[in-house]
């Protein structure tokens, strides 16, 4: 498919979780070209690859690499953006850069002929991006959480860990009702286990803590560490003995670190369909599932009430 030697540069979109898929579809793919791979260094809020993979191990662009994929820098005036999407636009045409999408539904696809560099633009969430990468991302991300004291307390205490996803989801109607909690709770039965809340409404949690307690969980948040509260949930949830997973991005990868490390009893709940418009975007719905991850029937709504 590829011409080998054609360097790889994946554009990051959104927040950890999708970067890590970006990132995992540029290491596929560059395992097929044999060529370098860099990782465009915009870098939006929150946490990023730089904070939870190894520095050695990411080569972030320099100004003149995303020129020569066709990437202007953002203090560029308008008639060199120009210019440089002019020049994107005929090395595509003449084969010297493939663009690659993920189209909707389906998975590799590319713009035009595939015999010179490679550009990643999309969240490459389709398992044919990723089920040759998935292992080695998981295993860079674990080496560096494991030494985080939300893992060791998650894992010494054989944990349970349940997930909750807010934000921009309630907007689009993403959020997973209490119906999908309340199934995967009865599944996990009775637990000894502390039983910590996560995500990414901190008042949510607040309401979400008091709505277990009131099913005799006794729920509580994350105690606070030194670092990113981000950097500790994404710990905590590669650390846990059980997880209730809301259907976020960051939760997958942290679920996915936590099983490089093979722990007997380890149990993962998981929402399914992981996205109410699959049909309109390949989500992680088709995914290969590790066999400890058990899929759920989910709706989408309010979360518990």
């Amino acid at each position: 498919m590829f011409n080998r030697g054609n360097d790889v540069l994946v554009h990051l979109m959104g927040g950890l979780g999708n970067q890590l898929f970006q990132y995992t579809a540029g290491l596929q793919v560059a395992s097929e070209t044999g060529g370098r791979l860099y990782i465009d260094s915009s870098a939006p809020e929150g946490v990023s690859l730089a904070d939870v993979l190894a520095p050695d191990t990411i080569a972030f662009a320099s100004t003149r690499v995303r020129r020569s994929f066709g990437l202007s820098a953002g203090s560029d005036a308008a008639p060199a953006r120009i210019a440089i999407r002019l020049q994107r636009e005929w090395a595509t045409r003449l084969g010297r850069l493939t663009i690659m999408r993920e189209r909707p539904g389906s998975g590799l696809h590319h713009d035009g002929p595939s015999s010179g560099r490679c550009l990643l633009i999309g969240w490459f969430m389709h398992p044919s991006w990723y089920a040759n990468t998935m292992g080695a991302v998981g295993a860079q991300l674990l080496e560096r959480l494991r030494e985080h004291p939300a893992y060791r307390l998650a894992s010494t205490d054989n944990a349970t860990v349940i997930s909750f996803r807010r934000g921009d989801f309630v907007r689009w109607g993403m959020d997973l009702s209490s119906g999908y909690y309340e199934n995967a709770l009865d599944r996990l039965g009775a637990t000894d286990a502390p039983c910590f809340v996560v995500g990414d409404d901190s008042l949510f949690l607040d309401f979400a803590r008091h709505w277990l307690v009131s099913r005799g969980i006794a729920a509580q948040r994350v105690p606070s560490f030194e670092g990113s509260p981000g950097i500790t949930d994404l710990a905590v949830l590669a650390g846990a003995g059980s997880v209730i997973m809301s259907n976020s991005s960051f939760c997958w990868w942290g679920v996915t670190a936590g099983d490089v490390e093979v722990r007997p009893g380890r149990t993962v709940f998981v929402p399914e369909p992981w996205n109410r418009k699959r049909q309109f975007k390949a989500g992680l719905t088709s995914a290969p599932k590790p066999l400890a991850w058990i899929p759920v029937p989910s709706t989408f709504g309010r979360g518990p009430e």
